[in-house]
């Protein structure tokens, strides 16, 4: 599933963050003594939600929609005091800068023949157009998005002359008739038009197009798209998940006309910052539908301004307040097979030196102490002010700040006893690299490589104290971790080694590992779905409180970004978090033998699916190298990593 946004506004990373920069975030609170406490190796917060929890939470809007509420109630309880009216020009135009591309000039093409400053141009040539100084601009012709150019076709160009024109501008425009824009050497295509703005002489990419238009790549950007389709037939002879999507398609609109020409030469911009706008590529049927179901209408304050519809991922149960009441969102804990907040409860440990590198004064960290909170909720509400202590002095903030310098999800979390120092991590051994295709590990250590890759071990005369259930490379592919059924993780080359569970109390068996991109961290999961992270992996969810698994758990795997990860059980079932996408199995799928092992593909677009006989199966991108289903194998197939 992709990752919800903390919209809108903007939106916190789920990763930790260090930076020097961030030290002088704190404000003037009175500053208690510093403590006489040992320094600790990192302190552990407990929290709910991801984001600032202000208006509608997407999850809970889900939630509230799966369990029969209409849209038109969705919104009256998060914007309380709000009416749904609309707008007297139902479908006006706007103004939507594509960040993007900021700073750069202006290069489109197109499958049909467009227009450009009164110059036409054929089908898959590109044009651009360049600031020629003095407000002015200038045409050039060429073959891709990064040229070259040739001689300009025209100078002097006005600004308000500077734009481009699609083949058509209809509602109905096919992919091959609109404008594809240049961003980063990828043409994207975009409905609308397209002109050229200047903002303190760096230009800026500005695309045009009625607002129900923008919509169509605003609301699946936003809320994934599949979400309308869940639930038993309600109103309007959809799903009763499609009221969500009808509340996120009237927020997202309330949101773009509360403010418009916030930028000047342009109405809202297309990321994190305003709302995420993806154009005619993220488009999707369902979310298209709700746009139009809802055309024209907005949520206005007592006196008729349309609201600013702030809106985030999840609230954690309890809406933030602020220009709404704040409000019970028990929508928020939906936990169902389709969907499952994996924001509602959360925990992450932070190292210590990542909050000693936010705020250098402090010296070493030897705690944290909350000293307010709102009152709304469990651990008594969001933060408000805290304290981070250390050997030399005490920094004093709001809670936003503490949240933003570590990347946490929200402000509304509680710090628990300090972590342990670990121990220290068992000694190396130099392994060969591994390339192309994949690998597959038994339970007893042997090794079966496919495609282009090569032997990784196991190590030479390195006794382990249970079975391997799993490992996973480094990603220059020169070392790697094993790990055993009792947690034990053991680290080979330049594999770092970041902590286990071996010490640890656990209700089930550890059965998997997955490294982070920069092999700097990674997830180790158990059978009943428990998810942990250590170094600099990110947690996202679980699915340890889903009572309808139906299998154990037996796999995980982490998407290109290491902002997510998938989950798979024996029996075939896939669990997305984060912004891993799901590709497959199909509906009905039964697997020849147990599914043990879960290995995705170097771009996060595909999986394999490994069966204790040694099947293979692929999803998505993945292809198939081949598999030891057939062969006499001295012991189950029991992990598998993708290259």
């Amino acid at each position: 599933m992709r990752p919800l946004h903390s919209r809108a506004a903007s939106r916190t990373a789920a990763v930790l963050v260090s930076t020097a920069a961030l030290a002088s975030s704190g404000m003037a609170l009175p500053v208690p003594p510093a403590s006489a406490q040992a320094p600790v190796s990192s302190v552990t917060l407990t929290g709910h939600g991801f984001g600032h929890g202000y208006g509608m939470g997407q999850y809970g809007a889900v939630g509230y929609a799966l369990a029969g509420t209409s849209y038109t109630s969705i919104l009256s309880h998060y914007y309380g005091g709000t009416t749904l009216s609309t707008l007297s020009q139902p479908n006006p135009s706007i103004r939507v800068v594509l960040t993007g591309n900021d700073g750069n000039p202006i290069a489109v093409t197109s499958q049909s023949t467009f227009d450009v400053a009164g110059h036409s141009f054929p089908a898959g040539t590109y044009a651009q157009l360049a600031p020629s100084g003095s407000g002015a601009w200038a045409l050039s012709k060429g073959q891709s998005c990064r040229g070259p150019w040739g001689a300009p076709l025209a100078t002097g160009i006005a600004q308000s002359a500077a734009v481009a024109t699609p083949a058509s501008q209809a509602a109905g425009a096919t992919a091959a008739q609109v404008l594809r824009v240049c961003v980063n050497g990828t043409a994207k295509p975009y409905r609308g038009l397209i002109e050229a703005a200047s903002y303190s002489g760096s230009p800026r990419t500005v695309n045009v197009l009625p607002l129900d238009q923008y919509l169509w790549g605003v609301v699946p950007s936003e809320m994934p798209a599949y979400w309308g389709t869940l639930g038993s037939a309600g109103s309007q002879g959809q799903p009763s998940g499609f009221q969500a999507l009808e509340a996120q398609a009237v927020a997202a609109r309330s949101y773009a006309e509360a403010s418009p020409g916030r930028y000047g030469y342009a109405d809202i911009c297309d990321s994190t910052y305003c709302q995420v706008y993806g154009g005619m590529s993220a488009e999707w049927p369902t979310a298209t539908a709700a746009v139009n179901d809802t055309s024209g209408q907005v949520v206005r304050l007592p006196g008729g301004a349309i609201a600013s519809t702030q809106y985030s991922a999840s609230t954690g149960g309890w809406t933030a307040g602020g220009t709404f009441p704040a409000v019970v969102d028990a929508g928020d804990s939906v936990c169902t097979t389709s969907v499952c907040n994996p924001y509602h409860n959360w925990t992450v440990t932070v190292p210590a030196s990542t909050v000693e590198a936010a705020w250098p004064q402090i010296g070493q960290l030897t705690g944290v102490t909350v000293t307010s909170r709102n009152g709304l909720g469990d651990l008594g509400g969001r933060v408000e002010t805290i304290s981070v202590v250390g050997t030399s002095s005490t920094v004093s903030m709001y809670g936003y700040q503490f949240q933003w310098a570590l990347g946490l999800r929200s402000d509304w979390f509680a710090p628990s006893a300090p972590a342990p120092a670990p121990a220290p991590p068992p000694p190396n051994t130099p392994q060969v690299p591994q390339t192309s295709g994949y690998v597959l590990a038994s339970t007893l250590g042997s090794v079966y490589p496919f495609g282009g890759a090569v032997d990784l071990g196991p190590a030479p005369g390195v006794k382990l104290p249970a079975a391997v259930v799993g490992g996973a490379a480094t990603p220059d592919q020169k070392g790697y971790w094993l790990l055993t059924a009792k947690g034990n993780v053991y680290n080979f080359g330049d594999a770092g080694w970041y902590g286990s569970t071996a010490a640890a109390t656990l209700s089930s068996t550890v059965v998997a590992m997955a490294t982070t991109p920069d092999g700097k961290g990674y997830w180790l999961v158990t059978a009943a779905g428990n998810v942990y992270n250590f170094g600099d992996a990110a947690w996202y969810g679980s699915e340890a409180s889903n009572t309808a698994l139906g299998s154990a758990v037996v796999g995980i795997a982490a998407t290109t970004t290491g902002r997510g990860y998938w989950l798979v059980t024996a029996a075939g079932s896939v669990y997305a978090f984060g912004d891993a996408g799901t590709f497959g199995p199909p509906p009905g799928w039964v697997p020849p033998a147990p599914v043990t092992a879960v290995a995705a593909t170097p771009d996060g677009k595909g999986y394999w699916l490994v069966t204790a006989k040694g099947n293979v199966y692929n999803f998505g991108d993945a292809t198939w190298y081949g598999s030891v289903a057939g062969l006499s194998l001295p012991a189950a197939i029991s992990a598998a990593s993708g290259s």
